[in-house]
């Protein structure tokens, strides 16, 4: 059940943001932040007290004027900055309910993302480290590395016995995916490695529940394989957007969407 599950979300995930890929990653980012603050926004409708809500956010708003309003009266400001603290803690509890159910969703809409935005491909002649890990019991010497023309072997494997993983330092040799494979028996193992702008890239592979939480824009490992993952040194991208990480605008671009759509969707945040 959990293979077929963690397989199942990163497969859907993969498809929702895969039609995205066709457009410049400026108006990619900018539709994902405002479908998240509409989702979002609809999201905490059906979930909270919308009239809890609204009474929660008026009296922390009264707190807030009424210290403004006396602060030559110490022991009224003191009284409303309790009111303050305790209406605060009723409004995040009746968030909280929304918050739950948006975590799972908008962390794997995080990773997708992270794969778009925040990683850089690799670039002609960098180096690249390719990590294997082995299922317990596999000898690392019946492992075998098959690599496309875009790929060259610069050096390895490098063993760790104790670990069960391998590890393989190869150079990009030109532009594109390429494929490095890794044979151990009769099985073969892939992993892509992006050396061009184009789609997102895929730093990991792994089986079952936990290819859900990979940063992988690749299916699943076979479960019952002798290969647990696989996984490359990406790094971050040095450019930004406007000055920042692509995440804070998606973050605060979300906050702002949510806020436009109040009105038009009847929702209180």
């Amino acid at each position: 059940m959990g293979t077929w599950f963690g397989s199942a979300v990163h497969t859907v995930t993969e498809w929702l943001m895969l039609p995205l890929d066709w457009l410049p990653p400026s108006i990619a980012l900018l539709i994902v932040t405002v479908l998240t603050g509409g989702v979002a926004l609809w999201v905490v409708k059906l979930t909270t007290n919308q009239k809890a809500l609204v009474r929660a956010r008026q009296r922390m708003t009264a707190a807030i004027y009424e210290m403004r309003l006396f602060l030559d009266e110490p022991l009224r400001v003191a009284r409303a900055q309790v009111r303050l603290v305790l209406w605060s803690f009723l409004y995040t509890g009746q968030t909280l309910p929304a918050l739950l159910v948006l975590t799972v969703p908008l962390g794997l809409v995080y990773l997708h993302l992270e794969l778009r935005h925040g990683y850089a491909p690799f670039a002609p002649d960098n180096r690249v480290m390719l990590g294997v890990q082995l299922v317990d019991g596999t000898a690392a010497k019946d492992a075998k590395l098959e690599l496309d023309e875009g790929l060259q072997l610069d050096l390895g494997p490098i063993v760790a016995e104790r670990e069960g993983r391998l590890y393989y330092r190869l150079k990009v040799a030109s532009e594109g995916r390429h494929v490095a494979r890794v044979s151990v028996g009769e099985a073969t193992f892939e992993k892509q490695i992006v050396a061009s702008e184009n789609g997102p890239v895929s730093v990991e592979r792994a089986p079952g529940i936990s290819n859900a939480w990979a940063a992988s824009s690749e299916a699943a490992l076979d479960p019952d394989g002798l290969v647990q993952r696989m996984w490359l040194n990406h790094g971050p991208r040095e450019d930004t957007w406007l000055g920042v990480p692509w995440w804070a605008i998606w973050l605060v671009g979300s906050g702002i969407a949510a806020l436009m759509l109040k009105k038009p969707l009847r929702a209180e945040i």
